[in-house]
């Protein structure tokens, strides 16, 4: 079992680096304690901020500190991080886009992420996984209520904080309906293995590409790997566009949604609200969700109390399928209980999880305890997507390799080709 090294300064999170002598001693007014991680959009640091209170600090740095491109990548994170519910996210701090080199500030975030979760300890069962199951898919809910699309759904973007999972580096959000930005025309942004099908035709992102990402997370956190395997990059695509997901290993009441999550076609795919409710009346009445009918109109998703709301954007659930509310229990009360026990197994494992390894946890991205994977850059990589043919549904054989839970996010250019393509650069199990 891997021992992470423990900070230099024992009154940091234990996993933070030292600085170098080449980092800056402030960003923006905010002193920087370490390093969290570093990749194609910059470094990111843990600082402090004028409360005292720690925070995450990405910025720009060397050849690219001037790059339009990239000042253009952190102005559309803030923006995006400045419409996204705070509460299940790393809440935007500071915007910094507008300096040279640009910088975003976001609240630190303590807590592993479900990829180290999972690599230090295995995969999660019963109530911690329907727990992150619920959590997650509240989570996208909620963003996709405030009209925004994650785009990078992934164990590394997942933070397992003591009051639930959060979503982490909105580096390649989006809003609702917004096709373009930084990204080269012809260009696919994401992560290899966990990119949707429709993105690897270079059809637009919606809130239901955010649902197949839920459904990859859910099997990886169930089994421990990639329900498409591991490889290179065009191999990946490959599998994930004709092959049915593995999910030998997957608890039975929760193999009907993630099934239905990780469909092909968006169309075919719950709301992330639709999902929510679902789990939360499995959570209570203790029976299996074995698959979630459609209806005509998604419901609100279930969030906090934080003032008026806008109702769903134009838009808003465009490539998803509309699906019905449950009935639920005559009485709310066990709604609630069910949930808050849940929610209270997550927590419990993961004061063992940090307890097991002496609280030291491997370096992350921004927003969390650090991670040695590099924060999610956008890298241009070539993908030969294959023509199509015919839907393999064999599963392959559960003791296949398992597969990273995170790499850094890739500009993907798809092309054609026949069979297995072979591709150049590395994906996240090459």
């Amino acid at each position: 079992m891997r021992t992470p090294t423990a900070s230099a300064d024992e009154s940091l999170p234990a996993g933070v680096r030292q600085l170098t002598s080449e980092d800056p001693a402030q960003i923006g007014g905010y002193p920087l304690l370490g390093r969290l991680g570093h990749g194609g959009m910059g470094v990111v640091y843990l600082g402090r901020g004028p409360d005292g209170a720690l925070v995450a600090v990405k910025t720009a740095h060397g050849e690219t500190a001037g790059d339009e491109d990239l000042t253009r990548r952190y102005e559309a994170e803030a923006a995006c991080l400045r419409r996204a519910p705070a509460v299940y996210v790393a809440r935007l701090v500071a915007d910094g886009s507008g300096h040279r080199p640009p910088y975003v500030v976001t609240e630190y975030v303590e807590g592993p992420s479900l990829a180290q979760a999972v690599k230090a300890d295995g995969p999660l069962a019963g109530a911690a996984l329907r727990a992150l199951a619920v959590g997650v898919a509240r989570a996208l809910a909620a963003v996709h209520h405030a009209g925004l699309i994650h785009r990078d759904v992934k164990p590394a973007n997942i933070i397992l904080s003591a009051t639930g999972p959060r979503l982490i580096d909105f580096g390649i959000a989006r809003p609702v309906g917004d096709a373009g930005g930084p990204t080269g025309p012809g260009m696919v942004v994401g992560s290899p293995g966990w990119i949707p099908p429709e993105r690897l035709e270079c059809l637009p992102a919606t809130p239901a590409s955010d649902v197949f990402g839920w459904g990859c997370v859910i099997g990886f956190a169930a089994t421990g790997r990639n329900p498409f395997g591991r490889g290179d990059p065009d191999a990946l695509a490959e599998r994930t566009m004709f092959d049915a997901p593995d999910l030998d290993g997957l608890d039975d009441s929760l193999r009907g949604p993630v099934s239905q999550a990780l469909s092909k076609s968006p169309a075919g795919r719950p709301a992330a609200a639709e999902l929510q409710v679902w789990l939360d009346w499995a959570g209570a009445t203790r029976e299996p969700v074995r698959e979630v009918p459609a209806r005509r109109t998604a419901p609100e998703p279930d969030l906090p109390h934080t003032g008026d709301r806008e109702p769903f954007p134009a838009g808003g659930r465009s490539g998803t399928r509309d699906l019905p509310r449950p009935r639920r229990p005559s009485a709310s009360a066990p709604v609630a209980v069910a949930a808050t026990a849940t929610a209270a197994a997550l927590v419990a494992a993961l004061v063992t999880t940090a307890a097991d390894h002496g609280g030291h946890l491997p370096e992350t991205p921004h927003g969390g305890t650090p991670t040695a994977v590099p924060s999610n850059a956008a890298v241009t990589h070539r993908v030969v997507v294959p023509h199509r043919r015919t839907h393999r549904p064999a599963a392959r054989s559960s003791s296949a390799r398992p597969s990273p839970a995170d790499g850094p996010a890739q500009s993907v250019k798809p092309g054609k080709g026949k069979g297995r393509a072979k591709g150049k650069g590395r994906g996240p199990g090459g």
